[in-house]
């Protein structure tokens, strides 16, 4: 078992009250006679291996209620189990959708401190479901999963409907990884055709990526 947590702060220093205000909206935020502090991201959690072949992930997040009035929260971000068998892995519980590189990757190893913003708005986040992956080790890497499509701490499938997500990395040089990923849910609008009882499937995203000197994952 191991833990694992990180803080992050906005940039800026600030002495008293009177000075906070030019500081906004920095880590120093005046409410009435006092100076509040903000942290930009507060996460806790633990990691381990259950067997050989078995390992999870716990991870929560501490989010600020937005003003000193309003109480702070708890919120999970990661809570799986990953079984693992030769080059197969496969992850049930929230984690992340295997879309974009760029959101899969560790918010403490990328070269900016914020992620873009199509990113955070418009790919699919952390989502409840089961994913699998075949990974040989460097050349070759493939991921697919089955989620809710209903976002982050969200169990129930209010819709009746699943989001599909599949993403395929292969080592073109030394060093350097090329990637492409789908995502597709079956359309919910009234009145849309339907196919079977699945309904009318519909594109809701799709990337591509270059890395180098990276993990294909």
């Amino acid at each position: 078992m191991r833990g694992a947590g990180s803080v992050g702060a906005d940039s800026g220093v600030g002495l008293d009250h009177t000075e906070a205000h030019r500081l906004r909206p920095g880590p120093l935020q005046a409410i009435g006679d006092s100076a509040v502090f903000a942290l930009r991201r507060v996460r806790f959690g633990a990691q381990g291996n259950l067997t050989a072949w078995a390992s999870y992930k716990v991870q929560a997040e501490l989010r600020s209620g937005g003003t000193g009035a309003t109480a702070s929260s708890i919120a999970a971000t990661d809570l799986y189990l990953a079984l693992t068998h030769r080059l197969w892995t496969a992850t049930i519980g929230q984690s992340k959708t295997p879309l974009s590189v760029e959101f899969i990757r560790s918010s403490t190893v990328l070269e900016l401190p914020e992620r873009s913003m199509a990113v955070d708005s418009l790919s699919p986040n952390r989502d409840v479901g089961v994913k699998l992956e075949w990974n040989t080790a460097g050349t070759l890497a493939l991921q697919g999963g089955v989620f809710n499509g209903d976002g982050i701490n969200r169990a129930a499938n209010r819709d009746k409907r699943f989001l599909y997500v599949t993403r395929a990395v292969v080592r073109a040089a030394k060093g350097a990884y090329l990637g492409v990923s789908a995502a597709a849910k079956p359309d919910t609008t009234p009145g849309t055709p339907k196919r079977g009882s699945s309904g009318a499937a519909s594109p809701c995203g799709a990337s591509s990526s270059l890395g180098t000197a990276r993990s294909p994952t």
